[in-house]
């Protein structure tokens, strides 16, 4: 191969790196180019927890460009359907043999003035569908105590185009009615 042959190969070469690394910085494609199975989870989730206080909540799945990280936030319901908790985690990684994803964040219990917890979530990730997952919370309270309770039952929400609510973010779901609330629920089959 010729000098010039070898320039060429080079350019080509370095001209393709730079491309792959612009096209990391573009939030919808980093997160598939890093892993597309997380991306496919990507969504709204209604939520039945093993938790007595608050026993439904609906969660988000998110890729965040500024953090350049995927985040699992939302907020929990009380027995009438209005907003008790809000919580807010980052990605610690995926472990594909177990197929669990760890979040690690705060927790905030609104019925209670400034009252922060740690949350550690780890979700289930089944294989084949991924409508549908489980997962397990681990939550140091504010009495320092670390709680563990089960997301017994993880279901993706479809909206229809008659639903009136914003789920963009944890702020707008605190928002909803609870007559909203029971109707994603409902629509997810969480509720009779």
């Amino acid at each position: 191969m010729s000098i010039v042959g070898y320039g060429v190969t080079i350019a080509l070469i370095i001209g393709i790196t730079y491309a792959f690394d612009r096209l990391l910085t573009v939030p919808r494609v980093a997160k598939w180019l890093r892993d597309a199975q997380l991306a496919k989870l990507e969504g709204i989730w209604a939520q039945r927890i093993s938790l007595t206080a608050r026993r439904f909540s609906i969660g988000l799945i998110q890729y965040d460009s500024e953090s350049n990280s995927w985040e699992y936030c939302g907020v929990g319901f009380d027995d009438n359907f209005k907003a008790a908790a809000t919580w807010h985690t980052f990605s610690l990684g995926y472990k594909r043999a177990k197929r669990t994803w760890h979040f690690d964040g705060i927790a905030c219990i609104l019925t209670k003035k400034d009252v922060q917890t740690e949350v550690a979530p780890t979700l289930r990730i089944p294989r084949g569908t991924v409508d549908k997952l489980m997962g397990r919370v681990s939550d140091i309270g504010a009495d320092g105590r670390r709680h563990i309770f089960d997301i017994e039952e993880m279901k993706r929400i479809s909206i229809s185009t008659t639903f009136k609510g914003d789920l963009s973010s944890t702020d707008t779901i605190c928002y909803l009615s609870p007559e909203q609330v029971k109707e994603l629920l409902t629509e997810a089959k969480l509720l009779a």
